[in-house]
This record gives C-alpha cells, sequence and structure tokens, in this order.
C-alpha cells in the first residue's frame, strides 16, 4: 500500500469510527462533537478521491504523490505515484458517503455509494485472485495491493452497519426469511463466483483453451450456477412461504381456539354474572329472612329483608358477631340460645326454634328461626345460613282462630236451632242440644246413628237428591221442609238448611246443617190452607148464587116484559136485561176462574162483545165487531163497572151508528198506556156523533150510567170524531185496579 493512499484510507477509517460513535450518541454535545470532527476528517478522502480523478482526467500534476515527502514512517522518501483511478473513486464515494449517511432522504444515494465501494473491492480482489494485474496491468485498476482492496471492503462493510436498519444492510440483518435467505445465498453465489473463474482460468492454462472459449465456459458455468441458485433460492422461498402458511393456519386456528375459549369465558362469564344476579335477585327478593356466617359466626351476606327488619345496611353488620348484631342484642336470652345453636351447627348439627326480633320501629316479630351448616367433601365446616320465617301474623291468626272456635263453639251449643255436621255418609259428627231436643235423643244416639235412620222413607230420596247436587257442585246449598222420626215414635216436621264444606282443593269434606222444628207451623199452614179451601168454595157458591139470583132477575124482567103492550117499556126491560146479564157474566167467570180475586178482563171482553153481537144485531156477519186487547188482570170493583160501560157503548154503537146501513165495523181496544193508565176505546165507522151532543149534559139512561160508571173508576171520557164515525176512549188509572 503507498503512503498516500494508507494516510487517506486512515483518514477514512477514523471518520467513519467517529460516525459511528456518533451514532451510539443520540444526543449531547459529546455527539456534535463527533459529527463536527467525523465531517472534518471525511474531507480527507473526499478532496483526495477528487483531486486524483480531476488530475487524471486533466493529465495534470497537482503534486498528489507528492503529499508525504519527508514523512519518516516510510521507507524512501522519493514523490510515491498517484493511486489508480478506482481507488481515487473508491475515496472519494467513501467521503461522499461519510458525508450523506444522517440524511434519509439520501439513503438512495448513501446505499449506490456503499455497493459501489463493495463492487469496486470486489473487482480488486478477484483481479488480484486471478492474477490479471500481474500480467496486464490496466490503466483503470493499476496495480492494486491485497490490503488496499481489503481494506476498501471492510469500508464499505463498515458503511453498510451505519444504517443497519434500512437498505441492504436491514435486509442481511433481518431475523425474517427474507434476511435468512440473502445469508444463505450471497455467500453461495461469492464461492461460485470466484470457483467458476479460478476453474476456467486453470483449465484455460493447462489446456491452452482461448479466451473465448473460455468465457463462453465462465458464462455457461455462471448460467447453470445462477439457475441453480434461483432455483434454490425458489425452492427456499417456497419452503418458506409454505411453512409460514402452516405457520400462519396454525396461528389461524390458535387464535380461532382462543377466540371460541375467550367465547365460551364471556359466555361463561356472562352466565356466571347472569347467575349471580338471580341469585341476587331470588336472595333479596325472598320474603324469609337469609344470610351467611363464617365457621366463627361471623356475618358474611345478609339479605334485604332481614336487613329492613333492623333498619340496617349490609357494611354495618357485615364482619360482625351474629349474637352481638341488631337482631340479637335485646335480649340475653335469645343471644344465649343462639350461640347454643352455633356450637351445635359447628358439629353438622341443623337446630331450629322459635324466636323474636324487634324491627327497626320496635315493634316485635316473631320468626322461625334456622340454623344449617354447610359442609364440604371431607365433612369440615365451611360455613354456616341463618333463615329465619316472619310467623307474627301467623301466630296472630292462630289466635283468632282460637277465639273463633270458642265463638263458634258457644254460638254452635246455645244455638235455638239445631246445628250439626254431618260426614258425607250421612254419621252425624257433632250435634247441640237443640237438635237432640228436636228429635229426642241423646249426643251418644245421634252420633252412633245416621241421619238417613231418623229421616221419613218418603222424604229420603229427595233428601239424597239435594246432597248429590251439592257433591257435583251444581249447587252451594239447598233448604227442604222434611219429616224425623222422634225417639216417641210420632213424626217431627223440620225445614232443613244444608250447605257443603271443602277442603283447600276442593274436595267434600262434611255437611252443616241448620235445623229448625216447624211442626206447629206446619200443623197451623195446614190448618189454614184447610181455612183457605173452604172460603174459597164458600165464595165461588156466593159468586154462583150471586149468578143464579141474577138470572132468575133477568128471567122475572123477561116474563112481565110479556105483559107490556108499549114498544118503549118493552125496550127499556130488555136493556135491563142486558145489563143484569153483563154483571151474571162476571161472577159465572170468577165462578169458574182458579183466581177468585181478580179475572182475565180481555177473555170476558171478547166473551160479552160477542153476546152483545148475537143479542142486537139484525145482520152480525155485515155489521163486524173486532176486539183487541192486552192480557189485563182486574179485580171485581173494577170488573163491573168497566163491563157495563163497555156494554153500554156497544149497544149505543150497534143502535145509532149505522142507521140506514147494513154494514160496518165496531172496534173495541182495550190497551196499558205510558203513563200507568187503561184506555178502554170503542170506534165505529158509522153516521157518526151529532155535533150538538154534550156527554156530560146528556140526560138518556145510558149516557148517565157511563158518567157515573166512569167516576166510580175515576176515568176520563174522551170523544173524538175522525173522518167517519165516532171514536169515545175512557181513561182510568192502574191503581184502581189492584
Amino acid at each position: 500500500m503507498k503512503q498516500n493512499t494508507a494516510v487517506v484510507m486512515l483518514s477514512a477509517a477514523l471518520s467513519l469510527l467517529l460516525a459511528s460513535g456518533e451514532r451510539a450518541h443520540s444526543s449531547g454535545r459529546c455527539r456534535y462533537c463527533r459529527r463536527l470532527a467525523g465531517l472534518g476528517v471525511a474531507l480527507i478522502p473526499t478532496l483526495f478521491g477528487a483531486a486524483t480523478l480531476l488530475e487524471y482526467g486533466m493529465e495534470g500534476d497537482f503534486g498528489m504523490e507528492r503529499f508525504y515527502p519527508d514523512a519518516a514512517i516510510f521507507s524512501s522518501n522519493t514523490a510515491s505515484p498517484p493511486p489508480p483511478p478506482m481507488v481515487a473513486l473508491a475515496f472519494l464515494l467513501c467521503g461522499l458517503a461519510l458525508w450523506i449517511w444522517r440524511y434519509p432522504k439520501a439513503l438512495s444515494w448513501f446505499s449506490a455509494a456503499a455497493g459501489m465501494i463493495f463492487n469496486l473491492a470486489w473487482l480488486a480482489l478477484t483481479a488480484l485472485l486471478y492474477g490479471v494485474h500481474e500480467q496486464t496491468p490496466t490503466t483503470f485498476f493499476g496495480t492494486i495491493s491485497l490490503p488496499t482492496s481489503l481494506c476498501f471492503f471492510l469500508l464499505g462493510t463498515g458503511l453498510f452497519f451505519l444504517r443497519p436498519a434500512e437498505g441492504v444492510a436491514r435486509l442481511f440483518t433481518s431475523p425474517h426469511p427474507a434476511g435468512r435467505l440473502a445469508r444463505r445465498l450471497v455467500p453461495l453465489a461469492v464461492l461460485l463466483t470466484l470457483g467458476l473463474g479460478l476453474l476456467c482460468l486453470m483449465a484455460q492454462r493447462r489446456w491452452e483453451f482461448s479466451t473465448e472459449l473460455g468465457v463462453a465456459l465462465y458464462g455457461s458455468g455462471m448460467l447453470f450456477s445462477l439457475l441453480a441458485v434461483a432455483l434454490r433460492a425458489a425452492w427456499l422461498v417456497d419452503r418458506t412461504d409454505l411453512n409460514r402458511r402452516r405457520a400462519e393456519g396454525d396461528i389461524a386456528r390458535q387464535l380461532a381456539a382462543r377466540a371460541e375459549a375467550l367465547t365460551r369465558l364471556e359466555e361463561s362469564e356472562a352466565r356466571l354474572v347472569a347467575n349471580e344476579q338471580r341469585f341476587r335477585g331470588i336472595f333479596n327478593s325472598t320474603f324469609n329472612f337469609i344470610g351467611l356466617l363464617s365457621p366463627a359466626g361471623l356475618v358474611m351476606e345478609a339479605n334485604q329483608t332481614a336487613l329492613n327488619l333492623i333498619g340496617a345496611e349490609l357494611q354495618e353488620v357485615q364482619g360482625k358477631p351474629f349474637a352481638e348484631t341488631a337482631w340479637w342484642n335485646h335480649s340475653a336470652e335469645e343471644q344465649a340460645k343462639l350461640r347454643d345453636a352455633l356450637a351445635r351447627c359447628a358439629i353438622g348439627e341443623t337446630v331450629r326454634f322459635e324466636t323474636s326480633h324487634p324491627d327497626s320501629a320496635g315493634e316485635l316479630h316473631y320468626v322461625d328461626f334456622t340454623l344449617k351448616p354447610v359442609l364440604d367433601a371431607t365433612r369440615q365446616l365451611v360455613s354456616m345460613v341463618p333463615e329465619g320465617r316472619d310467623i307474627t301474623e301467623r301466630r296472630l291468626a292462630g289466635a283468632k282462630l282460637l277465639e273463633s272456635e270458642e265463638r263458634f263453639r258457644g254460638a254452635f251449643e246455645n244455638s235455638a236451632i239445631g246445628m250439626a255436621i254431618v260426614s258425607l255418609d250421612g254419621r252425624w259428627i257433632r250435634v247441640n242440644r237443640a237438635i237432640c231436643a228436636i228429635v229426642g235423643r241423646t249426643e251418644e244416639e245421634l252420633l252412633g246413628c245416621t241421619f238417613q235412620d231418623i229421616t221419613h222413607p218418603d222424604d229420603l230420596d229427595t233428601d239424597i237428591a239435594h246432597l248429590q247436587r251439592l257433591m257435583d257442585g251444581v249447587a252451594d246449598h239447598y233448604q227442604m221442609e222434611k219429616r224425623y222420626f222422634h225417639k216417641a215414635g210420632h213424626t217431627v216436621w223440620i225445614l232443613l238448611a244444608v250447605t257443603l264444606v271443602r277442603g283447600a282443593y276442593g274436595e267434600p269434606v262434611h255437611f252443616v246443617s241448620q235445623i229448625e222444628d216447624i211442626t206447629e207451623r206446619y200443623l197451623a199452614a195446614q190448618a189454614l190452607t184447610q181455612s183457605l179451601a173452604e172460603k174459597e168454595i164458600l165464595l165461588r157458591e156466593i159468586h154462583h148464587r150471586v149468578k143464579n139470583n141474577l138470572q132468575v132477575i133477568t128471567s122475572l124482567l123477561q116474563l112481565q116484559s110479556g105483559y107490556l103492550h108499549d114498544p118503549r117499556d118493552a125496550t127499556i126491560f130488555e136493556e135491563c136485561q142486558a145489563r143484569i146479564h153483563a154483571m151474571g157474566l162476571i161472577h159465572d167467570r170468577l165462578y169458574r176462574s182458579a183466581n177468585l180475586a181478580t179475572l182475565d178482563f180481555a177473555a170476558h171482553l171478547v166473551e160479552i162483545t160477542a153476546l152483545i153481537s148475537r143479542g142486537i144485531s139484525q145482520a152480525p156477519d155485515q155489521i163486524r165487531l173486532v176486539v183487541e186487547s192486552e192480557a189485563v188482570e182486574v179485580d171485581l170493583d173494577t170488573a163491573i163497572p168497566l163491563g157495563l160501560i163497555t156494554a153500554e157503548l156497544i149497544t149505543n154503537a150497534y143502535k145509532h151508528a149505522f142507521v140506514g146501513r147494513t154494514e160496518g165495523c165496531i172496534t173495541v181496544r182495550l190497551f196499558h198506556t205510558r203513563d200507568q193508565h187503561l184506555e178502554l176505546t170503542v170506534e165505529d165507522d158509522g153516521v157518526g156523533l151529532p155535533p150538538s151532543l154534550a156527554v156530560n149534559e146528556a140526560r138518556s139512561l145510558g149516557l148517565r150510567l157511563i158518567r157515573a160508571l166512569s167516576r166510580q173508576l175515576k176515568a176520563e171520557i174522551l170523544i173524538a170524531s175522525p173522518a167517519a164515525g165516532s171514536r169515545i176512549t175512557i181513561s182510568f188509572p192502574l191503581t184502581q185496579i189492584n
């Protein structure tokens, strides 16, 4: 190595060393100083390389070979020749790379400069290896020593490692498949190149190949070598990709398994949270008092129902001895009972007793308390569960039930009527003194028999049928009159009322009977019924005799009319007979009616109008009589005047409405009105009433009779003259016909 080349090489190495130190110190004054020193030292190879290249290019002499004429370290003081262009170019590229390596935007230029230095160093090494310089030194390479080539090779390597995370250095140092592939293939390519070159040179020298044949052999060998390297690289890439896909598949499966496991974990956590919420909901919403104690008797949990009783929060009682909390500290006796229960529960025994707890207002609650142990698989005590049920209302209800039972017993035993509880098969279960007196038997005698034994056979089937209806749910009670056999042998009439008592699930349990002695009332009713029957017979006989007497009067009037010579007198007698006959018809209908108090006036109206029509009308087929009536029940006081009024109105219509005519129609209507009145209307389509007719002033016997009878009914007489004929309406209140 020449003197000037060695000095510049040292300056380049020093600049590279300062750059690496600058990179190691990311901040501070030391880094700044290293940077300035490195830049200053990097000027030496830069300027040296540039000046040497200019000297070659311009064919001048800048005196670069006399750069160290008096250097004592060299063996000769004579000036050294300038380095070859390749060395100058390498120094220039090295200096530029040392200047621009800090700037990320100049990374491509930095990588190109470092790579060029590698190429130049590689060419120099191969030239030395093949002996090219020794045989025919070239102008560009000159004579480059092996140390100079190796130094340039090391400078290039050092430059690449200034930025190890970028460019080619990153590729070689990468832990990924690409880095591993580069580290495998690059040394192989270098060895193949050198080996093929050496083999070609050795073969050419031994067998005196021509240069062209040697180049062809070298090219063919390089082709096959590159193909082998490419195929090797492809195989490595394919294997790496296959491994990557397998790894990705394994990772995907692992991720899927982890995701599934995570999903199951989340679902388990969600179920756990839901179960916890449900448990808390049930735990806090139950009506019972529930808690959890440690084996030492300390409170670990208590539900909201128990906390609400004493008006406390869980934090106030948690961790305290259970016996010293507000549930128990009101009574030393209750605390002693609890401590005994805790000791017994600690050895695996379940303890239950009744106690009392005061609430936040001081009111005492009676509690059915239970303490249960919780044991593990080895039968060791893990915790204890206290549970309490508020039985205050039950105790009060029990007291009320006893009181009610006493009242029922008193009412049952001292009742004035007979009371009994009877089983479903008819046995007497319980009887009071009244029923014993009714049937003349003792309580023991009744309890030893059934109700069928003392019931009259004629009433037994009816009684059992009623009981079956109760059992089937058709009825909830029944009442009937029946007969019992008295112990003395006679029959006792009773009024029986029976209800069925069912159990909690609706099943029949027993019958409750109320028995009232109605023998005297029954006999009195029979006597009254007999008396009423006798009076009804007598009343019917009276109506029959009145009807017969009226018939006798009518016969006498008819006999008497045979001695009259004046037609007007005969007419008067005939009218009297008709009126008497109308009254007789009412008594005859009452005699034939099942009801002696009232009669159906609608049927009577049809009968009396038909009778008048047959007796008066000369041409009954031409003068039609139409009856329109509702069913109306009237008493005797109303029926007689109403019948006479109807007879008079129909008779007048026949006599005066159809003078000079042989046909016509008379309509009789009887209806209720909206104002609780009854209206009788007689309407005809005859010649009509005279305009000068005044009912209230008329002197004829018929109209005077109508006025008198209307006053008796408190009726109002309404006269109307339609387009043809006349219409007379009698309206009277229904209150008169009761």
